[in-house]
């Protein structure tokens, strides 16, 4: 049996926003976007369809490589 060594177990209140939209391509969006008191006031968004997510704040945002990143 294997054994882990937990770096963290909390729980934490949170606020969810969901958010669909379509973009240029005509893609359809799921995103949702959660505020929480942990990461240094940025917001966690999970792209509901694909599964994945990211730790995003405003700061992120004025990055070239975040806002010009290609989509597929």
């Amino acid at each position: 049996m294997t054994e882990f060594e937990y770096l963290y177990d909390s729980t934490e209140q949170t606020s969810t926003r969901f958010v669909c939209f379509f973009g240029e391509s005509m893609r359809r969006f799921d995103l949702a976007i959660m505020t929480t008191n942990r990461y240094y006031g940025k917001k966690m968004v999970i792209d509901l369809q694909s599964g994945r997510s990211a730790i995003i704040g405003p700061d992120d945002l004025k990055e070239e490589a975040i806002s010009n990143t290609p989509t597929s």
